[in-house]
């Protein structure tokens, strides 16, 4: 039977092309330090002390953990702080692990999966922040080769209007949402109701199939795109449900759905459907010490607390009626 393949919007065609050619041909590193350094001199972005606290820090220990155990169970071995993968070769096998980040922003939890032996995929629309992370990996040269950075997004083709005039990788940057490009016929190429200023570009969103393999096997997806993330993993329900991925962390915040295309209920649902594929579903370090539909779990987090999700649809439909509140769930599958 033939497979059906994606069209994909007309920018992002090269895009993905290239990528595909570099998997076949760019070996990855065999070892990575497990440090690395993450400095940035612009004002208004994220710095390393962010991600040591709070449930940052939680989502850094899942990361640690998750894909030191998957090293091991790919017979790979820890020592001394250095990950020494197992020889394979990259024409005929696929990577041991693999790491996607979607909505990479300047690319710590990038390095970091790097830094701990997985092959990691990057996806992000904001040009200006992928110039941030190519900084990084400039500066941790060792994981260069393990880190495939896309100017994509993930979900719904669409192309997308993406304004450069401010130099700045913006953490909240689509949550009221995102301006399609019109098709030439109304505007020329890559305008939009925003005018023609040089400082406006467009990215493109495609759909999952555009880039993985039936065969990867994902250890861990990591989605912060500030309100997309439903419309994401619902297209990457399929994948779950093969066995391919492991598990999922998400930031989650049902007020900004609709702005990206997504009703609240739908989101719900999607929710819903990760909920009951998962052998565990965990509410991590959260602002409200008592939230609906979650009662306190025995296991910490980088002894911080977490939660055990008894009523998904109330977790959110309530989260969904305050503006901005948000929330971080780990799926394990």
């Amino acid at each position: 039977m033939t497979r059906r393949r994606s069209r994909l919007p007309a920018a992002a065609a090269t895009t993905v092309l290239f990528a595909v050619v570099a998997l076949s041909f760019y070996p990855r590193e065999t070892s990575a330090h497990k440090k690395f350094t993450f400095t940035t001199t612009h004002a208004n972005e994220l710095e390393e002390g962010f991600f040591q606290g709070g449930v940052e820090s939680q989502i850094k220990h899942i990361f640690e953990e998750t894909l030191r155990d998957k090293a091991t169970a790919e017979g790979s071995s820890v020592d001394k702080g250095t990950i020494h993968a197992k020889k394979a070769d990259p024409a005929t096998t696929p990577p041991s692990f693999s790491v996607i980040d979607v909505g990479v922003n300047t690319g710590f939890f990038t390095l970091l999966a790097a830094a701990n032996g997985a092959t990691v995929y990057g996806f992000e629309l904001q040009r200006t922040c992928l110039s941030r992370v190519r900084d990084h990996l400039a500066n941790n040269p060792r994981l260069s080769r393990s880190v495939y950075l896309f100017n994509l997004g993930l979900g719904q083709e669409a192309d997308v209007v993406e304004d450069n005039a401010k130099d700045v990788c913006d953490g909240t940057w689509g949550h009221q949402g995102l301006e399609k490009v019109y098709s030439s016929s109304k505007q020329s190429s890559g305008a939009s109701s925003m005018g023609s200023s040089s400082t406006v570009t467009s990215s493109s969103i495609v759909l999952p199939d555009a880039v993985f393999q039936d065969w990867w096997d994902i250890a861990l997806i990591k989605v912060d795109t500030e309100g997309a993330e439903a419309a994401i993993l619902k297209r990457f329900l399929k994948y779950i449900e093969r066995g391919q991925v492991r598990n999922v962390v998400v930031e989650v915040v049902p007020a900004w759905w609709p702005n990206r295309g997504v009703s609240v209920e739908h989101g719900i649902q999607v929710f819903e459907q990760l909920q009951a594929m998962a052998r565990e579903t965990v509410l991590l370090h959260d602002m409200n010490p008592f939230p609906r539909g979650a009662r306190p779990r025995a296991q910490t987090i980088d002894d911080l607390p977490t939660f055990e999700i008894t009523d998904m649809g109330a977790l959110l439909r309530q989260r969904a009626s305050t503006a901005s509140s948000g929330l971080n769930i780990w799926f394990q599958f």
